[in-house]
């Protein structure tokens, strides 16, 4: 399981080496090959795994751009889409603010991954999405 996942600011890609974060912020990229890297913190994004998995089993970080849907009928939405973020000590969506875990452990929810905020930059996530939206 991992913890977390590094995106390059510079490159803009992810990264793939093993990184490791001390404790004073140092960033390091380990590779068999070549001499470790130290890396500037503003070079790099990193991003959380939240513990939980959408329903295709992927692990859900933060900055996924999940799509949502409701599998019981009421006023609200039942179809939309949702990004991930870590705010006030809790992984959110901006998915009328419910928390990541309202989708992912309540029974008449379900979330996958459909795309990142950095690979698919500046892309309308209702055009990544399965089947109709209901906007709101």
């Amino acid at each position: 399981m991992r913890t977390f996942r590094a995106w390059d600011n510079k490159k803009g890609c992810w990264i793939t080496e093993d990184i490791t974060i001390s404790h004073d912020g140092v960033i390091r990229i380990l590779s068999p090959s070549e001499p470790t890297k130290l890396l500037d913190a503003d070079d790099i994004k990193i991003e959380f795994y939240s513990g939980e998995k959408d329903k295709k089993g992927k692990e859900v970080c933060v900055g996924e751009i999940l799509q949502v849907r409701s599998t019981y009928e009421t006023d609200e939405p039942t179809n939309g889409w949702a990004k991930v973020y870590f705010r006030k000590g809790a992984f959110t969506t901006d998915f009328h603010g419910m928390l990541l875990r309202s989708f992912t452990q309540r029974g008449n929810w379900e979330c996958w991954i459909i795309g990142n905020i950095h690979d698919n930059a500046g892309v309308n996530p209702e055009t990544l999405m399965d089947g109709d939206v209901t906007p709101w």
